[in-house]
């Protein structure tokens, strides 16, 4: 036989030797690497369906997370949006304050010239309190000084009155003895112009006199148109007082009183130029506008 052949008997019996070895260990071997197997997949789902909790809950974890984002990311604006506000009312609290102690400053500048203006007329109010007293002093002084002229005055006066009293007694006298030597129911003035009071007429002050014409006559001394009135003293009227005779609102002639009496009153009618009939009935006026 050739040696090679020898050879490759040799090497295919080592052969043989090693693969049955191999067989007999797979064979023993088989049922561990079978449970190993299956021990090892169990293992594997196990580790897979961990994996999947722990997958869903860190989704889980990261939607809370992201949820958590958004709030912080909302919360963190509305703490800018409140930091924006605190700095714009900070600023306008600053500008207050400015304006303020600006204010502050002025009132105080007003303070102190209302205070000197203060003592200014405190001491005008002082100088004018010594002014004011001496003129009290010298008005005391004209008031006692008036009092007692004022009682001369008084005196004056009722001896005029007692005076006027006696002249009117004479004047009614003279009045009466006139009329008598006009003749009773005559119908005419016994009065004359000659007892006429010098001086230029004028008009009396104070309330309007209104009042009517009671008779017309003609002094037969000197020709004079006189009318006679029922307003005397007692109504103001008094001699050289300047009247205005009127009808239907048309002045017609002054009536300047030559005499008057307690309740009746004559005067001297002026036509001044004018073709006029003057007759009872006509109105008189003390002034013709109020």
């Amino acid at each position: 036989m050739h040696i090679l052949t020898k050879v490759l008997m040799v090497f295919a019996a080592v052969l043989a030797i090693f693969l049955s070895a191999l067989t007999i260990a797979y064979s023993a071997n088989t049922d561990k690497i079978v449970a190993d197997f299956a021990q090892t997949q169990a293992q594997a789902e196990a580790t897979k369906a961990s994996a999947a909790v722990q997958v869903a809950q860190a989704s889980d974890e990261q939607a809370r997370l992201k949820s958590e984002l958004a709030q912080a990311d909302r919360r963190s604006a509305e703490v800018r949006a409140q930091v924006n506000d605190l700095q714009r009312e900070n600023s306008e609290l600053r500008d207050a304050k400015a304006r303020a102690e600006a204010r502050f400053d002025s009132i105080e500048g007003e303070k102190r010239v209302l205070t000197e203006t203060a003592n200014t007329q405190a001491k005008l109010l002082d100088s004018y309190r010594g002014e004011v007293n001496k003129l009290l002093a010298s008005e005391l002084a004209f008031r006692k000084r008036e009092l007692e002229l004022d009682e001369r005055i008084s005196e004056l006066e009722s001896q005029r009155e007692v005076l006027q009293a006696n002249v009117r007694a004479l004047q009614e006298q003279l009045t009466e003895s006139r009329m008598a030597q006009g003749g009773p129911g005559s119908g005419t003035l016994a009065v004359s112009t000659t007892g006429m009071r010098a001086g230029e007429p004028f008009q009396l002050s104070g309330p309007i006199i209104r009042t009517k014409i009671d008779r017309v006559t003609t002094d037969t001394a000197t020709g004079a148109l006189l009318a006679q009135i029922p307003v005397g003293t007692t109504g103001t009227v008094r001699p050289n007082a300047k009247l205005f005779i009127v009808r239907d609102g048309t002045f017609l002639a002054n009536l300047i009183i030559v005499q008057a009496d307690l309740n009746w009153a004559v005067g001297r009618i002026e036509k001044l130029g004018q073709e006029v009939e003057i007759r009872p009935g006509d109105e008189v006026y003390s002034r013709l506008t109020n």
